[in-house]
């Protein structure tokens, strides 16, 4: 109670025009949405490009919040009202899910049986995060961000119906269909999921590479370490699982979702400027 009251009060100072709130406010859930967004679109530029479009709106539009939900609620509405409506990322026009999930190609890729040193530790974990990402291509928009919402965030029933704008019954049941069409997806694909299966992230770390599929993950990295935000244990980790126990912790990585540091600072400098009452008459309608 006395942490949504503390929120309460950070949310009417920055609808006030306290620009330091506003900040604490973006910082408070810019990781969320960002998560969200790379997981949803399968490439963090694309995803970056997208949480800045929704960072804006939510600063543009925070006077339409009317402080019934949990503003992190509200945040997620505006977020997904976007995602599902931005036009298709470079993923999903290539349809990634079959050009780097395909079980035909994964049976000998070439790559070592096991990892050896650190470095190639990191590599196959970000092999692990980018075909996570890349799994969840196979379902489609709306039912990819319920099994997000419910699975891999595990935001409560009620919230995730609120966020979607839908029922809580029609959401039990997008979300019982969406889980269900992913496990049957990845348990013919994923030896973390299922050992009989050939596919191994240590297998596919050379493979990966050469496609191209890293590079995106690669340069987020880069940039997380350069800025203090990323961990290199945990995506060591990650290449470290040798099987799971449910789907939800396939996805459950945070090592690439946290939002690079540009992105708070170009909506930051815009905020600050005299554009502020420009954005906020040309942004559209977020509700």
């Amino acid at each position: 109670m006395e942490q949504l009251e503390e929120e309460r009060e950070l949310v009417g100072r920055a609808m006030a025009g306290n620009l330091k709130s506003m900040e604490r406010l973006l910082q408070s859930i810019q990781d969320g949405v960002f998560g969200l967004a790379v997981k949803f679109l399968w490439h963090p530029e694309d995803a970056e490009d997208a949480t800045q479009e929704i960072l804006l709106r939510i600063v543009t539009h925070l006077h339409t919040f009317r402080f019934e939900s949990r503003f992190s609620t509200w945040s997620y509405r505006v977020a997904v009202n976007y995602l599902l409506n931005v036009r298709r990322s470079r993923a999903e026009r290539l349809h990634a899910e079959q050009a780097f999930i395909d079980p035909d190609r994964v049976a000998d890729a070439g790559g070592p049986s096991f990892v050896e040193d650190v470095e190639q530790q990191i590599l196959a974990g970000h092999v692990r995060v980018a075909c996570s990402h890349g799994m969840l291509m196979a379902l489609e928009r709306e039912d990819r961000m319920v099994f997000l919402l419910g699975v891999v965030m595990g935001i409560s029933g009620a919230d995730a119906a609120r966020i979607m704008d839908i029922s809580p019954v029609a959401y039990r049941k997008r979300l019982s269909r969406a889980r269900q069409r992913m496990q049957t997806f990845v348990e013919g694909r994923c030896g973390l999921i299922r050992s009989s299966n050939a596919c191994r992230c240590d297998r596919r770390v050379r493979q990966s590479q050469e496609a191209g599929i890293l590079q995106p993950y690669l340069d987020l990295s880069a940039e997380l370490q350069r800025s203090g935000r990323y961990e290199a244990t945990e995506m060591r980790m990650l290449a470290d699982q040798k099987q799971l126990n449910t789907i939800g912790e396939l996805f459950a990585n945070k090592a690439l979702s946290r939002t690079p540091e540009r992105v708070l600072d170009r909506v930051r400098a815009l905020f600050r400027s005299d554009k502020l009452h420009v954005l906020r008459e040309t942004m559209p309608d977020v509700n």
